[in-house]
């Protein structure tokens, strides 16, 4: 999701505030009985007696002030207090002060006090929605409390684009309804707000009935201005030519549909029959493991920092490569393989020639079961890429976790050629096997 300030949350609260009703000083023969009254919250006070006015216990998310009030009679100046305020869905405290009752004066009190908080600027939200509570206490002596809520506002959406552009601004997006084959699909959607728990939802149909897939974006963090929610649906293989399908919902509740339609493109020659058919298989003695590659390809291997042997072809029919590397304890962190598998694409494509345009996460840590990878933990990394001459690539990163070694093995191929790349890796990947 793209990310624009509009709002600044407010949590600090001002010390507390006094209005005198009435002074008793020590000499005098009367000692007073101590009385509190009840602690309020409200949205104003008035300003010459200090009682709340129109005492509340929600508040619309834009309020601008909030008073906490209690009325004190009875006790001593030097005496302290104490006013809390909590957020009770997750714990924070944002406000919490004791002083005494008053340092300029001496004797027995009776007075309103209350917390104000700040006064907001343009474009400031004071509380997160959500429910609080606030606290008096007389000498560390609970006396009362209040409860307040401020209701979260509802979230809308308020523009939807699609479009075959990665862009961090949706308003340089141009919208299209027609694609190529080998494009990405991507849905911005402009929404009022984002509140926690909201899920937006984008469902992909081919040809009006056959679902592709179904994306969900859960809400974690509340943000009080407008916002885009980005959706990207890259081409694994190319995408087939006919009439496709959109639809946008927001908490289940449909929004609107969008349809669109693939264009079809001259085709890249397939290779009639198997890949595999002349044999080729490498093998590594010093780290026990084999693989097969393609007829018509070759290797090469590197010894830095581990081992690592890339296949390619070696005539121009398909623009792709494969490689698998290995990794000994101490060379990767295993608590950041994501950030590890981006350095690595990196590596092999330079990062000012080419452009990441989205990544999604396949798999992370699942363990493996069945086949010769038995017993090993995957992550798996997708990425879409262009180059300098905006081709689009793609490339998948498959990392394996061998008790303390790392296995990488990953694949580039330019994504109209993706049919015959998705052969090659499952031929190539599929004939992994290890001592």
């Amino acid at each position: 999701m793209s990310r624009k300030l509009f709002f600044i949350k407010v949590l600090a609260v001002t010390v507390t505030f006094m209005i005198m009703l009435g002074f008793i000083p020590f000499m005098s023969s009367c000692t007073p009985q101590i009385k509190f009254g009840e602690l309020t919250v409200s949205g104003e006070i008035d300003a010459v007696t200090g009682e709340p006015v129109g005492s509340k216990d929600e508040f619309s998310f834009n309020i601008k002030k909030v008073f906490t009030t209690i009325k004190v009679s009875g006790v001593k100046a030097d005496d302290n207090k104490r006013f809390t305020i909590v957020n009770e869905d997750t714990g924070e405290i944002i406000f919490d002060k004791t002083e005494k009752y008053s340092i300029k004066d001496t004797g027995f009190i009776e007075a309103y006090f209350y917390v104000e908080t700040e006064d907001l600027e343009e474009g400031q939200v004071l509380l997160d929605p959500g429910k609080y509570y606030v606290s008096f206490y007389h000498n560390g002596e609970l006396k009362d409390t209040a409860d307040f809520k401020i209701i979260a506002p509802a979230a809308e959406i308020i523009e939807v684009k699609l479009s075959n552009e990665d862009s961090d601004n949706m308003e340089l997006v141009n919208p299209t309804s027609e694609f190529s084959p080998s494009d990405g699909f991507f849905i911005y959607v402009l929404t009022n707000f984002l509140i926690i728990g909201d899920v937006y939802s984008i469902r992909w149909y081919f040809d009006d009935d056959e679902i592709l897939d179904v994306v969900d974006i859960e809400i974690t963090e509340n943000y009080y201005g407008q916002e885009v929610v980005n959706f990207w649906y890259p081409p694994k293989v190319p995408w087939k030519p006919g009439s496709y399908k959109a639809e946008v919902y927001l908490n289940s509740s449909l929004y609107s549909k969008y349809d669109f339609i693939v264009v079809g493109e001259e085709e890249v020659p397939q290779k009639d029959g198997s890949y595999f058919t002349q044999g080729n298989i490498y093998i590594n003695e010093d780290y026990g493991y084999s693989i097969n590659y393609p007829d018509g390809w070759d290797y090469k291997e590197e010894y830095r920092d581990g081992h690592s042997v890339t296949f390619f072809p070696v005539s121009d029919d398909i623009s792709m490569f494969t490689a698998v590397s290995w990794f000994s304890e101490g060379a990767f962190d295993p608590n950041n393989f994501e950030i590890f598998s981006e350095d690595y694409l990196f590596d092999i494509t330079g990062e000012s020639e080419w452009n990441i345009e989205a990544m999604e996460i396949y798999s992370e840590g699942e363990e493996i079961y069945s086949g010769e990878l038995s017993g090993l933990y995957q992550w798996e990394y997708f990425y879409s890429l262009t180059d300098q001459e905006n081709n689009n690539y793609a490339f998948d990163n498959i990392l394996l976790l061998k008790v303390d070694d790392l296995i990488m093995v990953s694949g580039l191929f330019l994504v109209r050629q993706a049919a015959e790349a998705d052969e090659i890796l499952k031929g190539m990947w599929g004939s992994i096997s290890f001592e």
